[in-house]
């Protein structure tokens, strides 16, 4: 039986790859922008925005479309003087939960 082969890459697409493995190793990962479209994120993850609740320490879900249990979060952006932390319940491939040791901080963080 012969191997399969594979469909070389266009040329274009090789040179979007080897683009992107020089930029990445150039020390320019890319988060790309909240909206989560943005094409020159190389970094596996996704942001997410949100209020935490209106009582601190409070468990809140936060939904995200990695499709597999993340390996944890960066708060980015957080408007109130308060950190955002694993409220200890378990992850899954489509939900994280926190915690917020203020009252509704508008927040910002990125999944990965």
């Amino acid at each position: 039986m012969r191997p399969a082969r594979l469909n070389p890459l266009t040329k274009e697409a090789t040179t979007n790859v080897i683009q992107n493995h020089a930029r990445i190793l150039s020390g320019n990962v890319a988060y790309g922008s909240v909206s989560n479209t943005d094409q020159s994120r190389n970094i596996n993850g996704v942001w997410a925005t949100g209020i935490t609740p209106s009582t601190p320490n409070t468990p809140f879900t936060v939904n995200h479309i990695l499709g597999r249990v993340p390996v944890g979060f960066h708060t980015v952006r957080i408007n109130a003087a308060g950190t955002i932390f694993d409220s200890g319940v378990t992850w899954t491939a489509t939900t994280i939960s926190l915690e917020c040791s203020v009252a509704s901080a508008a927040y910002t963080i990125f999944i990965f």
